[in-house]
């Protein structure tokens, strides 16, 4: 290999001294003829190799480094590397100023890029580099030692596209500085099909927010085809920045309409949005939404309760950026918080009606339908539990319910939940009158829910007063039952790691039924029976504790009311047990059941869950009653209410008693 030398202006005695420590360095190292070493100026005979050296790239493909104190040059061939312990400068001019080849090496105390342009670093430098306004960072090479971006600098890793290494030492984008990053790909590399990196390996990434703070230009390249412009779809990450001791500060903005500066490149015209954390990181992620710039995460919904949901994710969590405009969709996202962190899941989920549903506070909606339920099934099964015999006036008795309701949520299966509920019931009634009974009931009930997005144990009391009468209107017997009854309920939550413990919910519960015999013959009697039911249940507002995503829940009510029309059979099967069976049509007239909920320390809009309670719904009974020796009545009961789009509600009981 030949190595040319030119100097000018240069006197005898310096030209010698300059070959002498030529040749002492290719003696002392004849395996490094692929170097010029060029070491500091040691005194008068070595004057001219003090100051700064300029590199600048030659058509040939070789460099020519210029000493810009005394004009002394030095013509070294494409492919060498040329070492000197001083500064050095890179100077560009016109569209590529500077390239340092693949295999080709530069290192100097310190690199400065200048003369603008773009320098395309495929090689290797070494020393602590500045790149200063005006001139573009490219290349997929490698880089060692501390790296600064100067205001009006641009860092646009690869050669469209393509990773950028720095292979020690810390990088600083300072105020003012760009980071371009073209995307063709979900995985970071070089060449079509890839996205931009810039990987830090063994220092850390300052974002300085000095002087307007840093910007994010993000651009769109073609595909394989050379046509097409590759578009980011929902789950597609890309990890543009990478420092395995941290990234610090943000981007002060992000654009993705700035002007096209290179062939291949495009703007994007859907969503991309960085994860401007806070707090250090190894990864500056961007991501793809795959929504039009006027489109928000509602677009994603499959259902109506997911939509507050995802607006409230939206407004608290993503940032339009200065630049951001339906032509230009691009924002941030913080996944240091709480919203940050729900909105990742959403652009990553690989089943997003799930992750919604454990985000959202719907599993709340079984609670309140538990108190609602067991409400109702206490009330039927204290007024069901009549005496047989006839002598006496005070009846006692204890019973025993299970309740089991299955929510099938319509159309949005992941709000389906199961509740089951196992209540204890005493009573007692006095009879007033031949016609009259007044009595009181008290009951206990332990139970869960179960759902998509979490479960609860709940257990309370109940208290209840109910009275049973009988009157003759038109020469017709009217049977008349009356009941109310108050709850008082607690229950533990847990919904996807978050933990609710020992919460409050107060319910309220009444019934009043009518009914009258048609038909009456010694042993068969029938008629119709007509019911009013109503039920509340309130719970109190708290904050979850634990898990990624607590939540703040907000007070709820939730109220029924629910009309019932049917008709009534009793079949006297021998002289101490009668059978009945009942048929009919309900209808709930009742408002959605909902309940709202922030992210925990969230600001701005909370979201809620809602679930219809407006249903016709068949209803079917039957039961069976048995006088027992010593004034002793045993009650068996089933009741199933059933709707194919809504709900089925199964309640069995048992129950006995005695008259004295």
């Amino acid at each position: 290999m030949i190595y040319m030398i030119e100097f000018h202006h240069m006197t005898a005695p310096r030209l010698l001294s300059l070959c002498t420590l030529l040749a002492a360095a290719l003696m002392a190292a004849p395996s490094a003829f692929a170097q010029v070493i060029m070491p500091p100026p040691s005194g008068p005979t070595t004057l001219f190799l003090a100051g700064t050296w300029t590199r600048t790239l030659n058509l040939g493909g070789s460099a020519t480094y210029t000493n810009s104190v005394n004009g002394g040059t030095l013509i070294v061939a494409a492919g060498i590397a040329v070492v000197y312990q001083g500064a050095i400068v890179l100077s560009g001019g016109g569209v590529t100023g500077n390239t340092v080849a693949t295999g080709e090496s530069v290192q100097g105390q310190t690199i400065t890029l200048n003369g603008g342009g773009i320098h395309k670093i495929n090689g290797t430098l070494i020393g602590d580099i500045t790149v200063a306004a005006g001139n573009i960072f490219a290349g997929s090479g490698s880089i060692r030692g501390n790296t600064v971006f100067l205001s009006g600098a641009t860092l646009a890793p690869g050669n469209s596209p393509g990773i950028q290494t720095q292979a020690s030492g810390n990088a600083t984008l300072a105020g003012g500085s760009t980071f371009v990053a073209e995307l063709g790909g979900t995985t970071a590399g070089n060449g079509n099909g890839f996205h931009d990196q810039y990987f830090v390996q063994a220092g850390s990434l300052s974002l300085d927010t000095a002087a307007g703070g840093v910007l994010l230009d993000v651009k769109s390249w073609l595909k394989a085809d050379g046509v097409t412009a590759f578009t980011a779809a929902r789950r597609d990450v890309f990890s543009i920045l990478r420092a395995n001791s941290g990234i610090t500060g943000t981007f002060n903005d992000i654009a993705t309409g700035t002007a096209i500066t290179q062939v291949g490149q495009s703007n994007f015209t859907t969503w991309m949005l960085y994860d401007n954390q806070v707090s250090a990181h190894t990864l500056g992620n961007l991501y793809g939404t795959g929504l039009l710039g006027n489109q928000t995460f509602v677009a994603y919904a499959t259902a109506p309760l997911q939509s507050s949901l995802l607006s409230s994710i939206w407004n608290q969590s993503v940032t339009a950026s200065i630049s951001s405009t339906n032509a230009n969709p691009a924002g941030f996202i913080n996944s240091d918080t709480l919203a940050g962190k729900a909105a990742v899941i959403v652009l990553t989920s690989d089943n997003l009606n799930r992750d919604l549903a454990l985000m959202s506070p719907e599993a709340y909606l079984a609670v309140s339908d538990f108190g609602l339920t067991v409400g109702r099934d206490l009330l039927g099964q204290a007024l069901d539990n009549g005496s047989l015999w006839k002598e006496g006036n005070w009846t006692v008795g204890a019973g025993y319910s299970r309740s089991q309701h299955d929510y099938l949520g319509g159309s949005d299966a992941v709000t389906n939940y199961r509740l089951q509920a196992n209540s204890s019931t005493a009573s007692i009634r006095y009879q007033v009158a031949p016609t009259w009974q007044v009595g009181a009931f008290f009951g206990y009930t332990d139970g869960q829910t179960n759902a998509t997005g979490g479960s609860s144990k709940v257990r309370g009391n109940t208290f209840g007063l109910l009275a049973d009468s009988s009157t003759s209107v038109g020469g017709r017997n009217i049977g008349l039952l009356a009941a109310v009854s108050f709850g008082d309920f607690s229950y533990d939550m847990n919904r996807n790691g978050p933990a609710a413990a020992d919460r409050k919910m107060s319910t309220v519960s009444a019934e009043l039924s009518a009914s009258t015999d048609l038909y009456v013959s010694e042993s068969l009697s029938f008629g119709p029976e007509i019911s009013l039911a109503y039920g509340r249940a309130k719970t109190s507002a708290f904050d979850e504790v634990g898990g990624m995503l607590p939540l703040s829940v907000a007070a709820s009510s939730s109220e029924s009311l629910v009309s019932t029309a049917g008709l009534k059979l009793a079949y006297q099967l021998t002289s101490s047990a009668i059978l009945t069976a009942k048929a009919g049509w309900e209808h709930e007239f009742a408002d959605a059941a909902s309940v709202g909920a922030n992210f925990s320390g969230g600001t701005g809009s909370g979201f809620s869950a809602s679930a219809s309670q407006s249903r016709n719904t068949a209803v079917g009974g039957i039961g069976l009653g048995v006088r027992l020796p010593s004034a002793f009545t045993l009650h068996l009961t089933g009741e199933v209410r059933d709707n194919p789009h809504f709900n089925r509600n199964v309640v069995l009981g048992a129950a006995l008693n005695r008259r004295f």
